[in-house]
This record gives C-alpha cells, structure tokens and sequence, in this order.
C-alpha cells in the first residue's frame, strides 16, 4: 500500500501573476490595449450566449440562422476532448473568421492547452475574425484566452473567467478590469455555478463573491453547467439567502444591480429541474425538461431603437419558438470605467478563497496502516516515500490513498475583498469548503473518505502516526451523481467542518486532509507534477463581516 503527501504551498498575494491563468492583484495588468475602443454598438448589434454545446450541431446552426456578430460560449465545447474536431466544426457552419469566444468549462480542460488545444485554436480564431487585440488576458503571450480575460469587442464589454475550474483570483480579475475598461455595456460569463443559482442538481462550485462583484459593477452575469435555462429579476444581492432588488419586467444595470442568466442548452442534454429550486422567488423565467424545454440559445440585440442604452432578448430553440423574451437597459457612462464603491461594501462580501498548487517539488508518498480505512479510527500508521509521480491515486489494488497539504500561515488579515485574502479565516466564520482536483481516470461509482490530520508523532526510519480529525466526510458521488468524469474538474462534498476542526490545532504553516478509499474503483487525479493549473485546490466560502 501506498499514500502520497502533497504539500501545496499558498504564495504570497503576489506570487501567482507567473503560472497559467493566475491573476496576480499586486502585478497589474495592462488594459491599455482597450482603452480607446469603441465605446458602443452599432445599430441592433447582435450578439449569442449560450454554454454546453455537445456533439451536435443543431444549436451552432440555430445561431447561425440568427445573425448575429458574435457567439460566447459559456464553457463544455463538445464533451469528446476534441479541440480540432470541434473548431472544424465551428469552421462548417459559421466560416473560419467568424468571432467566437469561449470560456473553459470543467469539460474542456483535458484538452486545453498544447499546440491543438481549446484555448490556442480560440485564440487563433479570434486572431482571424480580427478580435484578439480586442481582449486582454493574464500571461497573453503564454496562455490563451478563455480565463481571467476581458475583451471589449463592437462596443460591448465582456469577461471570460475560468473560476472554480482554472486560475485563481478571477474575482479580483473582474473587479480590476471593470475599473480600468470604459464600458457602457458590461458582462460576466463563466461556467459553474451555486446551487441557489441554477435549477438543477448542480452543487456550490464558484463561491457567491463572482455573483457579488459581477453586481457591483453592474455587469450581466451569464452561466452554463446546468443543461436548463433560467433568468433572474433584478438582483441587489447574491448569497444563500438571495435579495431581489425589485419585480420590474424590464432589467436595468447600474452599480450594485445586475441580473443572471444560466443558459446551458446548448445540445449536450435537457435536464429537470430539483423542486423547489424552480420555485426561488428570484427566478423571472425558469425552464427545464418538465415544462418542455428544448435545445436553445440567448440572443441580444444591443443599440435598439435608436438607443444606445437599449437591448432586447430572447430565448430561442431549434424549433423557432420564444420561451423568454425581456429589455434591459445600461446606466453606466459611456467613456468612463467603474467607480463602484465595492471597497464600502466589502464587508458585506462573502469572500472565495481559493488555495491552489504553487511549487511542484515537494510530493512525498506513505505507506498506510491497516486502519486507515476505518472512519472511526482516530489514528493511522504511515511509512514516508519520495515518488516522482504526476497522477495521485485513491484505491485500487495496492489500496492506495492520498495525503493533500495546503499552507495557511500566510492568511492573516485582510482590508480589501478583491484583494489578498489576509487572515479572513480567523476572522469570519467558514460556510462551506471544497477539494477541486482534475480528474484522470473514467467513469465509475466510488467512495472516499475525507478526514483532516490534526497532528502527528514522528518515528525512525520515516514512520509516522496521524492524529485524525473527529470530522469526516465521504466522498460517494462526484457533482451531480454521474460523474467522476476523466478529464474534468471534480468537486468534493463540503468540508468546512474539517477545516474548522483543523484551524485550532495548526501547529506549523499547513493543515493536511487524508483521502482513503472505502469501496469502488480507484479514483486517479493530477499531482502537482502534472498541469499546475489543474492541480488540486482547496476553496473556501466564508460569511459576511459583522456589520451586514
């Protein structure tokens, strides 16, 4: 048997500006490339949004016999990891120059990168339609766009954010951008979402603060993962307990308002709604398998009527029919960026923490005990190994398990809530918390069960005794119970008793989880060896300060 221990780093604020998409807020970006663009659509610029396209065709065509300038994609191109197959794809229907863009979907991360990948034939493409000096991302000459990137194409502004599936500090990105760009019309689009935040089975992925500090500035929030369609009203606040701004029909951006959409079918699958989520007061139009919605797309038409502050959507299917349709209008200045006072209302922010990777050097592997399986056992023998491996593995013959260490010493205080998460963890209570790993190995159901080491005892010879948190949690099901999908970025069950248990007790700089395995086919991820972009996070839902 054997066990491998991670010890995962957490920088300094400014210690991620260098690794894949990890914005680093102590290292400015530089937005200037936008500055200057134009600063608002044309007549009845038309523009497509929608997310989880899959291997059909039938709502790529859909959009094309809509017209419009140019499609977002919310994320999951075609479920195959095919980036060639789906950019050719693309090619057939709508003609190589034609702008897309796309943000990563937890689907699309296997074949992201490399010469053939996603995000570098997006931007190629983007490179041929004449947009990509249209868009600013973190590390532009290394990464491709799709996370943590800002474009302001044809008067409209928009911001691809790869959160809770690659990068980190995407809400400090935002928050950065939207105060940089002039931006009359302005919009958020990512993947995953909160439970709250969508109808179906989909958990808490993302944290709220994206929800929030897309508010802030007034900006369209636009999700997809869940293969359903709602829209919200107008929102004043973001949280597990959501705040309407008001029930008015038509929808009105303006500092500290905004709106969501989730708009997820576009040709994987049709989903139901979980009642009573269809239910949520916040909801302005919801629909799913169980009223009879088919595969379709968000269309806006901007500039409309001769008013710049005017567009007009709908929500369309393969089959012509209108299931949703609304106006909204934009209050912001047309040549100045956002003044939002977000630092007023930090405290009222539930901050997102998220640890990731930052040094590949430090793996080390254990051999277990023989009650290392045992939920009740408070204490587990180990022997301590040096591998060179970039896949870590929980089960399979050799019963093996993983040891994932995560460095808290430098979270100590914090002043801003798009800033650097200083100290927040003692300071706010923990509302929920997450493993985030990328998968490597298939299908299949599995067990794994989740405990903290809440100290150890050192023996000759590298052994050692783990003393175990008397919290645990098992791991049964990947997301929504049909996952634990190769390739993807898997989401464990809430583990925020663990790290309330393991924060007393911290003796050094980390906090340890130990993950063994219970029954089921092994379960296989990335080490810090492999992508350090897809490496194991750690994140954090924390509570609002004391004064909200």
């Amino acid at each position: 048997m054997s066990i491998f221990l991670l010890l995962v780093l957490l920088p300094l604020c400014s210690g991620f500006g260098t690794l894949c998409d990890q914005y680093d807020p102590a290292a400015p970006i530089d937005f200037s490339p936008l500055l200057g663009k134009q600063s608002r659509p044309e007549p009845n610029l038309k523009v497509a949004w929608v997310g989880d396209i899959g291997p059909n065709d039938l709502v790529l065509n859909l959009v094309r016999q809509q017209s419009p300038d140019f499609l977002v994609i919310a994320g999951d191109f075609d479920y195959g990891n095919n980036p060639v197959s789906f950019h050719n794809r693309l090619d057939t229907v709508f003609g190589p120059t034609f702008p897309i863009f796309g943000a990563i979907g937890n689907h699309d991360t296997r074949a992201w990168t490399g010469a053939q990948g996603y995000g570098p034939l997006f931007r190629a493409r983007m490179e041929r339609s004449g947009a990509l000096s249209s868009c600013v991302w973190v590390n532009n000459a290394s990464e491709s766009p799709g996370s943590n990137t800002v474009c302001n194409y044809k008067g409209i502004t928009f911001i691809l954010s790869g959160i809770a599936t690659r990068g980190t500090n995407h809400v400090d990105f935002v928050d950065s951008a939207f105060r940089n760009v002039p931006a009359m019309w302005r919009h958020v689009c990512w993947h995953k979402n909160q439970k709250n935040m969508q109808l179906g089975t989909k958990n808490d992925e993302t944290g709220y603060a994206i929800y929030e500090i897309s508010r802030v500035h007034g900006a369209v929030a636009i999700t997809g993962h869940e293969h359903s369609y709602c829209r919200s009203r107008n929102m004043a606040r973001y949280s597990a307990s959501p705040l309407v701004a008001d029930l008015n029909r038509d929808l009105r951006l303006r500092d500290g308002q905004n709106y969501l959409i989730v708009t997820g079918l576009g040709g994987q699958s049709i989903r139901a709604w979980t009642p009573p989520l269809q239910d949520n007061p916040w909801w302005a139009s919801a629909w799913a398998s169980n009223n009879g919605v088919q595969r379709s797309t968000t269309i806006c038409t901007y500039n409309v009527n001769g008013n710049p502050r005017q567009a007009d959507c709908i929500q369309i299917d393969v089959n012509g029919r209108t299931y949703d349709s609304w106006t909204m209008y934009t209050e912001h200045p047309e040549f100045q960026a956002s003044t939002s006072t977000f630092d007023e209302a930090v405290d009222c922010i539930q901050p997102f923490l998220e640890l990731p990777v930052s040094e590949s050097n430090d793996d080390a592997s254990v051999i277990l005990g023989a009650n290392a399986q045992d939920s009740n056992s408070k204490e587990v023998s180990v022997l301590l190994r040096v591998p060179e491996e970039k896949v870590l593995t929980v089960g399979g013959a050799s019963n093996q398990g993983v040891l994932l260490s995560f460095d808290v010493y430098q979270v100590q205080s914090s002043t801003s809530a798009a800033g650097c998460p200083h100290g927040l963890l003692r300071e706010r209570a923990i509302l929920e918390s997450h493993l985030q790993m990328k998968g490597t190995q298939g299908l299949g159901a599995t067990s794994i069960l989740i405990r903290g080491v809440v100290g150890e005892t050192h023996g000759g010879q590298g052994l050692e005794t783990l003393l175990l948190s008397s919290n645990s949690v098992l791991w049964s099901l990947e997301d929504d119970g049909v996952d634990w999908e190769d390739g993807e970025i898997w989401n464990s069950p809430d583990v925020s008793k663990i790290v309330a248990e393991l924060l007393p007790t911290l003796q050094g700089p980390r906090f340890t989880f130990l993950l063994t395995p219970v029954h089921g086919a092994p379960r296989a991820f990335m080490s810090i060896d492999g992508d350090r972009c897809n490496t194991p996070h750690l994140t954090i839902q924390l509570a609002s300060g004391s004064s909200c």
